[in-house]
């Protein structure tokens, strides 16, 4: 005898249609705005380049399955429910996490999903809009800052400069055009999060476009490359104590020339020496192939017209000048507090 299917009762199949439409969501532009993860890049990879997170998707029988560093979080419904307990600490029910979909795309009046699990995944850019500096009326930004060892003053003239304020998570450095507005912004958390299995340490604002690096301004003469924008702001600490005031460019990373592209950029280190600092790797291995990057980043420097590229090591147990500048500072509270006591 051959069972019979029970049809869906209304309720039911209204149900079901939204389920099977938020699982067919564009899920990169959902990222993009309620995360505050830009992507760049098409195809079935995406890269989030402010902290290396990769979003990929697979079909599986015509299902699209997300993953996020090659962990599998499920369909795009599960992705919304892993990716709020990452972000926001709060675990959600399948049914909320459609009603999540569903608003957004309600408010944003942005296309609800993709057409096919074939289609590009990588929206146009959003413009790019820089959110208002944090007050931090109880000063745990600025708990965190001196924590890093740099001081108010050295701070202060970044902020003057553009180069970096607070958000409420923690502290943003962002990118100029030659016209000294906003283009690129990254903050760096002070809670670090954990999205598919990876602890990220960044977020960038939507429609950043990483090719504007941060740049501290100084000597014309005396012009510095570094990764990130605690390097830049430890280097700044570590030279002004030599009487030095250095132009500093934060490059984003050692693989990444973009933004070499910008005249204005290049106007700062034409016929220049420019010293590019080389920060220390957890392995050997890792090292050997950041080392390749470097000396990629370094040719690419000199084609865009510096004089001379000077590569800076540092001592083997520091990453970056943040490091560096956070030794200097303890061992002088060290000494002080000895000669004190």
């Amino acid at each position: 005898m051959q069972s019979m299917k029970i049809p869906f009762n209304k309720f039911q199949q209204k149900q079901f249609e939204r389920y099977a439409q938020a699982r067919r969501v564009d899920l990169p532009n959902l990222i993009r705005e309620r995360y505050q993860i830009e992507f760049s890049g098409g195809g079935n990879n995406l890269d989030a380049e402010c902290h290396g997170l990769r979003l990929g998707m697979k079909d599986s029988n015509g299902e699209q399955i997300w993953l996020a560093n090659g962990t599998a979080v499920g369909d795009a419904i599960q992705a919304v429910q892993q990716l709020d307990k990452s972000f926001f600490n709060k675990t959600i029910s399948k049914t909320d996490a459609i009603k999540v979909i569903e608003d957004f795309y309600i408010t944003n009046g942005a296309s609800r999903t993709t057409s096919s699990s074939n289609a590009r995944l990588a929206s146009a850019p959003k413009e790019f809009k820089l959110t208002n500096s944090h007050r931090d009326t109880r000063g745990v930004i600025a708990d965190y800052i001196k924590a890093r060892g740099i001081g108010w003053k050295t701070f202060n003239n970044a902020i003057e400069a553009g180069f970096s304020d607070k958000t409420i998570d923690g502290v943003r450095f962002i990118g100029l055009d030659a016209n000294g507005q906003p283009k690129n912004a990254e903050t760096r958390l002070i809670v670090p999060r954990i999205l598919g299995g990876k602890l990220i340490k960044f977020i960038c604002a939507p429609g950043s476009d990483r090719s504007y690096p941060p740049v501290l301004p100084g000597t014309d003469k005396d012009v510095h490359i570094v990764e990130g924008g605690f390097s830049a702001l430890g280097l700044k600490e570590i030279m002004n104590r030599q009487g030095r005031s250095p132009t500093i460019i934060v490059s984003g990373g050692k693989d990444n020339t973009s933004w070499l592209r910008h005249e204005h950029v290049k106007a700062l280190i034409k016929d220049v020496a420019v010293t590019l600092h080389i920060e220390n790797e957890k392995s050997e291995e890792i090292q050997a192939q950041a080392d390749i990057s470097n000396d990629k980043q370094a040719q690419k420097i000199m084609e865009a017209g510096a004089l001379k590229v000077i590569k800076q090591s540092l001592p083997a147990d520091y990453k970056d000048n943040a490091d560096l500048n956070l030794y200097f500072k303890q061992q002088t509270q060290q000494q002080f507090q000895s000669k004190v006591m």
